[in-house]
């Protein structure tokens, strides 16, 4: 091993060390590890129509978004301001898959109505976390029945079996960087420029399958790729003043 490659496994470590002490685990995580210029809130997303959401946690931008607290614990967080959304569960089993799709799918339509013409091609950014699938389902199982939904989620982590990541030009060399550094996961620039073609021709989404060794190896792959994703999701046309007074 190099000493490249031993820092980052001792990275990763320590990363799942610190997500394992966490009170309140992958939240209290997220808000003490994401880079400065994102947050992670819980709260009521809300739209110009006045609607707001059920309860949910989101990643927002830090620099910009109102605090607009309703307690210690939750805030209402206009649309403008939200990346995306994160869920979490112990295990996903057919009950809790399907929780979690018709969330989605909520948080998707509030946020959906603040889109003006000009931000129809954003969707809010999906990410799920678990920690284990139920015995009788498969990753490629999980893969094949998110992949029938018309909106499936960016990021799946299953701590104990691996990661899904919706290919994307910029996940794709996200994906290649890490390959290199595990030779069992390996592929070729030609293999690259495959992928990134698929992308472009076709708007259907598709999912690239990290399955690491360790926990601690998806979990490390999981928070890269997520701040990858943020990195590259633009958020919806914004004027605070006027969306705020709409709001209110």
């Amino acid at each position: 091993m190099t000493n490249f490659d031993h820092l980052f496994n001792q990275s990763g470590l320590y990363l799942y060390d610190r997500y394992q002490a966490a009170d309140e685990q992958l939240f209290s995580f997220l808000t003490h590890y994401l880079p400065t210029q994102y947050a992670i809130k819980r709260g009521f997303l809300a739209n110009r129509r006045k609607e707001i959401s059920e309860i949910a946690t989101f990643l927002v931008d830090s620099t910009t978004c109102p605090d607009l607290p309703l307690d210690e614990e939750k805030a209402i967080l206009p649309a403008n301001y939200a990346y995306g959304i994160c869920q979490e569960v112990d295990e996903v089993n057919q009950t809790t898959l399907a929780q979690m799709l018709e969330k989605s799918q909520a948080l998707r339509q509030v946020y959906n109505h603040q889109k003006r013409e000009t931000d129809n091609e954003l969707t809010l950014l999906d990410v799920w976390f678990a920690r284990d699938l139920a015995a009788f389902i498969s990753l490629n199982d999980l893969e094949d029945r998110l992949l029938a939904e018309a909106q499936a989620p960016e990021l799946v982590v299953i701590l104990n079996r691996g990661v899904l990541v919706a290919l994307t030009p910029h996940t794709i060399r996200k994906i290649f960087a890490l390959s290199q550094k595990n030779r069992a996961q390996s592929f070729d620039k030609k293999i690259l420029e495959d992928l990134q073609r698929i992308t472009e021709v076709t708007t259907q989404k598709q999912y690239f399958k990290i399955v690491a060794s360790a926990p601690f190896k998806n979990f490390f792959n999981f928070y890269i790729l997520l701040l990858e994703l943020l990195k590259n999701q633009p958020l919806l046309d914004d004027d605070p003043s006027a969306e705020l007074m709409a709001i209110w």
